[in-house]
């Protein structure tokens, strides 16, 4: 019975090649960091290995940029599974500026609107009529709903105004206080209020609750185009 046998040389192990680059995700938001690994020696022992260079922003292996010295890592891949833990430093540091940086620009995008509304229902409170038509736009639309019907609607402001100088209107001298939690979908602001009814019974005054309402508004270049007032679920 014949037989063949081959004799095959075997290669050299090859190092591994890792990518140094590290996406992170904040809040959807791709960021780059790099894994920086260069070879090194331990002086004393002679001893080679690798090091990590305590720069994750950039690819950079600049030897003039500092290691970390905690130790001297036998192969790459340990260095480079090292320096995914110690990144974590940079990446927080990172993530909580990008956090402040949000609510800076969150806040100087509400920082308007907010104004408005409060300059609103401030100029409400006081039946200052001038005041309350100042930031609406010429054709507002005025709408007041109980749970299932529209008791007051006006469009435009002439008509708004008008709704303001009647005996039907219930916006004015209300003593209105806006609560904390300001819904921003802009266009569209709601706030929700709070308030006393006015007395018209004194004998009931003991018995009359505070009240709650949803307004909504729809801001229009600077302007508040739409008013809606809702009972607060």
């Amino acid at each position: 019975m014949n037989e063949t046998k081959f004799l095959v040389k075997k290669s050299e192990t090859l190092p591994n090649k890792y990518n140094s680059e590290v996406k992170v995700l904040f809040e959807g938001i791709s960021q780059k960091y790099f894994i920086n690994v260069v070879t090194g020696i331990n002086k004393a022992t002679k001893e080679k290995g690798f090091l990590l260079l305590n720069e994750f922003k950039t690819n950079n292996k600049d030897i003039n940029i500092e290691v970390f010295k905690d130790r001297l890592y036998k192969t790459e891949n340990e260095a480079y599974q090292s320096g995914f833990y110690k990144m974590q430093d940079a990446v927080n540091k990172d993530f909580d500026k990008h956090i402040k940086d949000k609510k800076k620009q969150l806040s100087n995008l509400q920082r308007f609107p907010r104004k408005i509304i409060r300059d609103f229902i401030n100029s409400c409170n006081k039946n200052e009529i001038k005041s309350i038509l100042k930031n609406l736009d010429n054709s507002v639309i005025y709408e007041s709903r109980s749970f299932r019907d529209v008791i007051n609607r006006t469009e435009g402001i002439v008509k708004f105004e008008e709704f303001l100088l009647s005996s039907t209107q219930d916006l004015c001298y209300k003593n209105i206080t806006i609560l904390p939690s300001w819904d921003f979908r802009l266009p569209i602001i709601t706030i929700g209020v709070k308030y006393f009814p006015l007395i018209v019974d004194m004998k009931e005054k003991a018995q009359i609750l505070m009240k709650y309402k949803k307004i909504s508004f729809t801001l229009n270049d600077n302007k508040i185009s739409e008013i809606f007032e809702s009972p607060y679920l």
